[in-house]
């Protein structure tokens, strides 16, 4: 097979890899303007590879950076680093929501020239909606176990009638202090050891130190 026959058919066959791709590939040329639109890109945007192809994102309102605010950001990112990569929420007709992430990268010729720009879009929906959900219950833990009103640092409690001092100077009973800063009320009982030395007749022998 000559030369330019293998070249063609490399082109054709990283075409089809593409294509079978399930993220949206996108290829910019150095004018800005679309050069390649696979079918998860078509899938994607709704829009067919003939309806982009040769035209420029604000012609099409398609925009590979995510948001037409980011076309700044991210060809000075190209230019520089050679990469850019963010993410975004996007809306259907629906309102239905999915969360994407775009990675751009340059585009090189075989001397290093930047000639164009290639995006990859991806839907990290579910993989984002884990990550709220894991956040959202180690947040209801926390507050779990450390909630707002929690009680911490030192407490000046009177040596006799145990009650508190709160941090206007009233004193107050211990279960009120308590209750009122963990949302807790208190049932009462008497304890084995309070109950044979305070009723010592409702116990059989004698109380027993604990």
């Amino acid at each position: 097979m000559s030369t330019p026959h293998l070249w063609n058919g490399l082109v054709l066959l990283h075409a089809r890899i593409l294509d079978h791709m399930t993220d949206a590939v996108i290829a910019l040329d150095g004018n800005g303007r679309f050069t390649f639109w696979n079918r998860a890109a078509e899938r994607f945007f709704q829009l067919s590879a003939p309806d982009v192809l040769g035209k420029s994102p604000k012609e099409v309102h398609v925009y590979p950076w995510l948001t037409p605010n980011d076309e700044g950001e991210a060809s000075l990112a190209v230019s520089s680093a050679g990469v850019w990569c963010g993410e975004a929420v996007r809306y259907n007709g629906s309102g239905h929501a999915s969360y994407v992430e775009s990675t751009i990268t340059a585009l090189t010729d075989p001397d290093g020239a930047t000639v164009g720009m290639l995006a990859v879009i991806r839907d990290i929906t579910k993989a984002k909606r884990k990550e709220l959900e894991r956040e959202a219950y180690i947040e209801g833990l926390r507050r779990t176990w450390n909630p707002p009103n929690a009680l911490e640092g030192l407490l000046p409690i009177c040596a006799h009638c145990k009650r508190i001092r709160d941090e206007r100077g009233s004193w107050q009973e211990f279960e009120v202090y308590v209750g009122t800063r963990l949302r807790t009320k208190f049932s009462h009982g008497i304890c084995p050891r309070c109950l044979e030395i305070q009723h010592p007749d409702c116990c059989s022998g004698p109380a027993t130190p604990r």
